[in-house]
């Protein structure tokens, strides 16, 4: 007996067959077409193991290189033969495990070994997979989903706390932009950690340009220095990080210099020129009224020497007293028979008995004080006769010799220089947003090359701080005097020691001579002598004057030293007087001192 179950089963058995001996079979065309696909997706997964087995056998190259089992052209040589069309990976295989180089971590193990769980995915493992230095281990499918995912990622298991190197993103083969990632993070937190620690003697310069994370790292008491990013940005000042770079100022001028640029170009050339006009009317007056006092100064003195030849004093009221004729009896203050009145004391007197008249023309007149103040300006404000030796304008090539006057540098370009005349060109054929330094005094230091002064050639007082500029924004034509101010911010002590210190810079003179260590200086029109430091002495040279002075080392050609200088007025004495011839005996007429006598 067959029970119902069983009769069930028959009968699905039955008509499975009947099902199978209805189906149609298969052609022969047909099976010779699935025989075809299964043999290239055989081939396919064949050609991807080999890719695979090549990606892994170039992390074991890496590997080898990062742990100084092969030299960077070795490691270059092995990938090589790791080529499309090359089967050289058994050899390389070959050379990477006698190295001892570890195996990737989705390398399948050997046939013996056991499989292992991942318990992230928790499925059986047969490869070598990731593991941390505490012996977690997890499979490189899981560990790269992990490591792409997380910022800074660590080891999955839980309290571990191992965060993942440069080296393990390395040997899992995550994608190049997540390594990249990795890096900048990795960057960023050891820039910061070098910031935040106050006792470092590291410094750290981030690139300023926009969306740009590069950093360089600086020593301490490290010289600033032009640095040029990848990215493209301006190149900047590792110093102060201002761009584009300045390679003539230093960083704390900066700003001081492009401060005084701007004030410039807003109205500052215009102030230039009026200081320059009223600063050579000052001059000019000074020279003219000095120029008069030593006229009546020499008048002074030829009347004194005649006075001294043909005069007497009266023993009385000392008056000079001239004996035109007749005898040597004489009054003061008249004829000696009368007439002839003049002011005297009407003392009688021998001519012979009397004492001689004394010239006593005084001091010969001086410069004062306010006029040196105002050769000085002239000469520090328009820079007149200054030759920027060795420099010429970059605009108009200054006829082929240096620059004569003001000089204008650009501190961002490494050689761009400007006259005073080609100044206002730089709006339309310079590079915008550049500063310059405007230069009223050549930059080179005699003093430091060793070079002694000649005697005979001319030279100017140099203004003893260099960062000293005058404040031509804020005076106009019609405006009070310029004064120097620092270009850092300054109390009103320091700056009155600097006003101090700088006074004489500008007055120009003759090189006499070196004393005590100091050149002496003489200035012109009787202005006196002053012994001028080396280094606060700038010689006026022509170009070729100076080459030949560096070349050789000896004396220059005496220059000519030109005349006129300002100084104030001084009152000058009176002039002879004549009078009428009488008889007899001699006739006298006094005077005042220093006033001319008559004649008797």
């Amino acid at each position: 007996r067959v029970g119902p179950a069983a009769a069930a089963t028959g009968a699905a058995v039955v008509s499975a067959g009947a099902a199978a001996a209805s189906r149609p079979r298969m052609s022969g065309t047909v099976a010779a077409a699935l025989h075809r696909c299964l043999a290239t997706v055989r081939a396919s997964v064949r050609l991807k193991q080999a890719v695979t087995a090549k990606e892994r056998l170039r992390w074991r190259c890496h590997a080898a290189r990062r742990a100084r089992l092969l030299a960077a052209e070795q490691c270059t040589e092995l990938e090589a033969r790791l080529g499309p069309g090359d089967d050289g990976a058994d050899e390389v295989r070959d050379i990477l495990d006698g190295l001892g180089v570890p195996p990737a971590p989705d390398e399948p193990v050997s046939m013996g070994a056991p499989p292992w769980t991942c318990t992230v995915c928790h499925n059986s493992q047969r490869t070598r997979g990731w593991r941390c230095p505490f012996r977690h281990s997890y499979c490189r499918d899981c560990m790269v989903r992990w490591a792409e995912s997380a910022g800074v990622p660590t080891c999955p298991h839980e309290g571990c706390g191992y965060r993942l190197g440069e080296h393990d993103l390395e040997d899992l083969r995550v994608s190049g932009p997540r390594l990249e990632a990795f890096r900048a993070v990795r960057l960023e937190e050891g820039l910061a950690a070098l910031q935040e620690n106050g006792d470092s003697q590291l410094t750290v310069f981030r690139c300023p340009g926009a969306g740009c994370g590069a950093a360089v790292v600086l020593g301490a008491g490290e010289a600033r220095r032009r640095w040029s990013c990848a990215c493209g940005s301006p190149p900047a000042c590792t110093g102060c990080g201002v761009s584009p770079y300045h390679y003539h100022a230093k960083c704390a001028e900066v700003q001081p210099l492009r401060a005084r640029w701007l004030a410039w170009l807003q109205g500052g050339r215009e102030a230039y020129k009026g200081l320059e006009r009223r600063a050579c009317r000052e001059a000019t007056a000074q020279q003219k009224a000095l120029r008069e006092a030593l006229e009546r100064h020499s008048e002074l003195e030829h009347d004194e020497e005649w006075k001294a030849a043909n005069c007497r004093l009266c023993p009385k009221c000392r008056c000079a007293v001239e004996k035109v004729n007749g005898c040597n009896t004489i009054v003061c203050g008249q004829n000696t028979h009368g007439g002839n009145r003049q002011p005297g004391c009407g003392h009688r007197f021998n001519w012979k008995e009397a004492k001689p008249y004394k010239a006593s023309a005084g001091t010969t007149p001086r410069p004062s004080p306010s006029a040196q103040h105002s050769l000085a300006r002239r000469g520090a404000i328009s820079g007149r006769g200054v030759r920027h030796l060795f420099t010429e304008c970059s605009l108009c090539g200054s006829g082929g010799k240096c620059i004569l006057g003001p000089r204008f540098r650009c501190i961002h370009c490494q050689s761009f220089s400007v006259c005073a005349k080609c100044e206002p060109r730089l709006a339309e054929e310079h590079e915008e947003g550049h500063v310059f330094e405007i230069m009223f005094e050549d930059e080179l230091d005699w003093s430091k090359i060793g070079v002694p002064l000649p005697r005979g050639i001319r030279a100017r007082i140099r203004r003893r701080a260099s960062h000293l500029v005058p404040d031509l924004a804020a005076a106009g034509d019609g405006g009070g005097e310029g004064e120097d101010v620092p270009m850092g911010a300054a109390s009103s002590s320091t700056a009155g020691r600097k006003r101090r210190a700088n006074e004489g810079a500008g007055l120009e003179g003759v090189v006499r001579g070196q004393k005590r260590g100091k050149y002496m200086l003489e200035l012109p029109d009787g202005a006196g002598t002053r012994h001028v430091a080396p280094e606060l002495l700038q010689p006026l040279l022509t170009q070729k004057q100076a080459e030949s002075l560096l070349s050789k080392g000896i004396a220059v050609a005496n220059t000519a030293t030109g005349s006129g200088s300002g100084g104030a007025a001084s009152s000058g004495g009176g002039a002879a007087s004549g009078g009428g011839g009488g008889g007899g005996g001699g006739v006298a007429s006094s005077s005042g001192a220093g006033a001319a006598p008559s004649r008797a």
